[in-house]
């Protein structure tokens, strides 16, 4: 690279990180703390979130129908659009219901007693506050959508792009020209010296270590708010099989059966399609979508909590219309799939969630540094 050519893609890099440094430093401390969300959210509120005394029955899948029957006959808890089954023993039932307010993306959560039937109690997740139940879910939303709905989902990928551009321009300045010694310098930090050359070291060293991670960050960050921006590139360059995204033969069966019965039918065939998995979701029919989703997870799938396995039933009478397991996917369909257990830092186990929440500081370390050595060469 020429003297000249370096010059222009250090004004590229420094163009780029002035004006996105608040909005990159935001993410990521934001999600240094969301690698974390279940345990911080539970602990800050564990009269919601953690069911006290021990418990004889584990609590089955199809014990969920009493209580759906129990909060639709509830004029104040009628309405549910989707419910998650408890994750644990300790853990509640959570009925989702789609918020009154004009923000699309606030949802009315009610905890339930699955054991009991008994209301926990209820928030508004996404709804600004600095209250214990409402902490977690403002920073979720401040992740996800930088609080501002759908103008937040374009600006957080718009980020994304500049710390994709950030991350490679960097690492093709880094790139060291020289023998042993010079390779060695581009690779260590120091702790003693001038602000200057400390900050340089850190911001070369550190910059290098954590860019193949901010690289994969801020791709996934782009597909998660705007997939179609991603998607057909990935999808071009590897081409998914479109036969081995449904595995099983899901021709319909035209059953006739009472329209109450359709989500227990649905849920013991979601079992018997997958019967070392766990269900964890239950999305019901709305005015649009007139199909019940089972979410499942399978052991072998890298993504915890909820899974990626996916059966859809027709809610007039239990058909499945389509079905999605991760393990058979393939091309970009499969890279896609790995996108959020390598964003959260689950596919790493405990290793990569600590990785991943360090890599969270990277903007603001990397900021601080950057600004310091752009001061002291003006």
């Amino acid at each position: 690279m020429t003297f000249f050519q370096k010059r222009l893609l250090r004004r590229l890099h420094l163009s780029l990180a002035l004006p996105l440094a608040l909005g990159l430093i935001l993410l990521g401390l934001s999600g240094s703390i969301l690698v974390y969300i279940d345990e911080l959210d539970t602990a800050l509120n564990p009269e919601l979130l953690q069911l006290s005394g021990n418990v004889d029955t584990p609590f089955q899948a199809t014990d969920v129908l009493p209580l759906l029957e129990q909060l639709q006959a509830d004029p104040a808890y009628s309405g549910v659009s989707m419910l998650e089954l408890p994750s644990h023993e300790q853990a509640p039932l959570t009925a989702w219901y789609r918020a009154g307010s004009t923000d699309n993306m606030a949802r009315r959560q009610i905890m339930i007693n699955p054991y009991t039937g008994a209301v926990l109690g209820s928030r508004i997740w996404g709804e600004i506050g600095l209250t214990r139940a409402h902490l977690m879910p403002m920073l979720f939303h401040l992740h996800r959508y930088l609080l501002a709905g759908e103008i937040g989902k374009t600006l957080v990928a718009i980020n994304g792009i500049g710390l994709a551009l950030l991350a490679v321009s960097g690492l093709i300045l880094w790139w060291p020209q020289g023998q042993y010694v010079v390779w060695r310098r581009a690779l260590t930090m120091v702790c003693r010296g001038s602000w200057k050359h400390v900050s340089f070291r850190f911001h070369r060293a550190a910059g290098f270590y954590f860019s193949p991670l901010l690289l994969m960050l801020a791709m996934s960050g782009i597909y998660f708010n705007k997939p179609h921006w991603i998607a057909p590139l990935l999808n071009a360059v590897w081409p998914a099989a479109e036969a081995r995204k449904v595995y099983r033969d899901v021709s319909p069966t035209h059953r006739h059966i009472a329209r109450e019965e359709v989500l227990y039918v649905a849920l013991k065939h979601a079992q018997e399609l997958f019967p070392d998995a766990k269900i964890t979701r239950i999305v019901l029919p709305s005015e649009r979508v007139n199909q019940y989703e089972i979410r499942l997870r399978q052991e072998q799938e890298l993504r915890l909590g909820a899974g990626a396995t996916r059966v859809y039933f027709d809610a007039a009478n239990a058909d499945i219309v389509r079905l999605v397991d991760p393990l058979m996917a393939s091309g970009s369909e499969r890279l896609l799939g790995y996108f959020f257990p390598l964003h959260s830092g689950q596919a790493g186990g405990e290793f990569g969630r600590i990785l991943i929440s360090l890599c969270g500081l990277m903007p603001l370390l990397l900021a601080v540094s950057g600004i310091v050595v752009w001061i002291k060469r003006r």
